[in-house]
């Protein structure tokens, strides 16, 4: 027997390929036959079909139909040109000019999962198979890529984020004048909230920092898991990174020579 699904017959003008509702529509033949009767046979029970879904076959295009997903997209930005983004939103310090990588991935339970079209920000992206990634150079503002991708049917977004925030500074070390050099000479991470946790040693004449823009509100520190406490408003500085300068607020540790320490700030 022959499952016609391996067969076709021209339709309006058009070759369709057949596929068999149920094993009552496959074409069968005696094994005695000669070739050429076995190919008139499979010829003369094409001629009979009309293929529609009402009907005994399937076309090629009704059978996509019956097993269409929609297409899922996702987003991801990452700072710097490696294709490893893994979240919505990244970082960068305000005053810099950074370069951002958005990395777009395309999902489907069923079928290919390659887009048909993908535009970020309204321009076509090449595309290879079901991920690709786009690099923007000289990014120095809050911004947001619009991802779009598109599959046989339908249209999906997906958006993702590079934020511009300010550097958060905190470490050990002596009395100084609260400016760059002071700033600096600390430990810092690029960050959004104050929430942050170091350790150091003090040793004499040392006190533990901890420097937020005044906009970050007023952390609550604990020590080492239990005590709380032991910072005090030593004073304010001015931070300046390329074009922009902030104010930060300046925690100082009561006393110095703490000896080590791990700190946790809320």
């Amino acid at each position: 027997m022959v499952n016609l699904c391996t067969l076709a017959k021209e339709i309006s003008g058009t070759i369709e390929y057949l596929y068999p509702k149920t094993v009552a529509s496959i074409v069968e033949y005696d094994s005695t036959q000669t070739v050429e009767e076995k190919i008139q046979a499979i010829d003369q029970a094409i001629a009979s079909i009309s293929a529609n879904t009402s009907g005994t076959y399937y076309t090629k295009s009704e059978v996509d139909d019956l097993i269409y997903t929609k297409i899922s997209l996702s987003a991801a930005i990452n700072i710097g040109t490696s294709a490893s983004g893994s979240a919505g939103t990244c970082y960068a310090e305000k005053g810099s000019s950074v370069s951002v990588t958005v990395k777009w991935t395309c999902s489907r339970s069923i079928g290919s999962a390659i887009p048909k079209t993908v535009t970020i920000d309204g321009v076509s992206q090449t595309i290879n198979s079901n991920t690709g990634t786009a690099t923007f150079n000289n990014v120095s503002a809050n911004k947001t890529y619009a991802v779009v991708a598109t599959d046989q049917k339908n249209t999906v977004s997906a958006n993702c984020s590079v934020s511009f925030v300010n550097r958060v500074f905190y470490g050990v070390a002596a009395e100084a004048t609260f400016n760059n050099t002071f700033f600096n000479s600390l430990d810092s991470a690029v960050k959004s909230s104050r929430g942050t946790t170091f350790s150091g040693n003090a040793s004499t004449g040392q006190y533990f920092w901890f420097c937020i823009p005044a906009t970050y509100g007023t952390p609550k520190f604990t020590w080492n898991g239990s005590s709380s406490g032991g910072f005090i408003l030593a004073g304010t500085g001015t931070y300046t990174n390329g074009s922009e300068s902030t104010t930060y607020n300046v925690y100082r540790s009561t006393n110095p020579a703490l000896g080590s320490n791990s700190i946790a700030v809320s």
